[in-house]
Formats: C-alpha cells, structure tokens, sequence
C-alpha cells in the first residue's frame, strides 16, 4: 500500500513540475519579447488584447530604470531551471520552494494585471477610442 502512495505521489510531482517547465517556458518567452520590444522602442503588436503598448509605455513599466519584463524574464528563466532540476534530481525541497515563489509570482502577476486595467486602463482606453473613431465614421467597413 505504501508503493502505491509513492507512485501516486511521485506522478502527481511530475505533472505539477511539467507544468511549472511548461508555463515557465511561456512567461520566459513573452518576457523576453517584452523585454526586446522595450529596449528597441519601436510600436509593439498586441496580439492577443489591445493596449499593452500603453502598459510598456507607462510609468509602471519600470523600477530604478529596470524593466519589469526584465525581471520577468529573469524570474521566469529561474522557475524553469529549478522546475529541471526538481525534476531531474526529485528533490521535493525544492519543489516546495518552488511552489512557494510561484504563489508569490502570481500574486505579483495579479497586481500588474490590476494596474493594467483600473490604473492605466489600457484595455478600456484603446476600444473608447475605436468606438469614438466609429462614430465619428474614421473606421470604415473594408470590403
């Protein structure tokens, strides 16, 4: 009885720590792309939801001159390797560290989406302005 406790914990560990590989590779990667489009200055492409050049913009955007998709990056880059090495070694010591910073990072997470659309109001400002250009007839239907 007690193998079998092992081996569902042991499966239980895995698939929490591919998902935390998993989801730490997507931040990294928009992070990183974050990160890019900061330092180039160019317009970024929302692809997803309208307003995050508004967000990358903003006065948010930064601490002491840091990016926060820098930080981002940094702290996605470090959730993934202690995902491979939780993994890799099985050391559950780890894993709860790990748990431990992902709760905090999703806690951060949730005060940026929060700034995002009560205190910069990216979102809502980009689709007023869509609605106004609509009425004022600048959008046109394109056949």
């Amino acid at each position: 009885m007690n193998k079998d406790i092992n081996t569902a914990w042991d499966k239980f560990f895995s698939i929490i720590l591919i998902l935390f590989m998993a989801l730490s590779l997507v931040g990294f990667i928009d992070s990183a792309y974050l990160t890019i489009e900061h330092y180039k200055s160019d317009p970024i492409v929302c692809l997803i939801i309208e307003g995050c050049d508004l967000v990358l913009n903003s006065q948010y955007s930064t601490v002491f001159g840091i990016p926060i998709s820098l930080l981002g990056t940094l702290y996605y880059f470090l959730i993934f390797c202690f995902s491979v090495f939780s993994f890799r070694k099985r050391k559950e010591t780890v894993f709860k560290y790990l748990s431990f910073f992902t709760i905090v990072g999703l806690i951060v997470s949730l005060w940026f989406v929060y700034l995002q659309f009560f205190i910069i109001k990216a979102i809502f400002k980009k689709r007023c302005q869509n609605q106004e250009d609509l009425k004022r007839g600048e959008i046109g239907l394109q056949k």
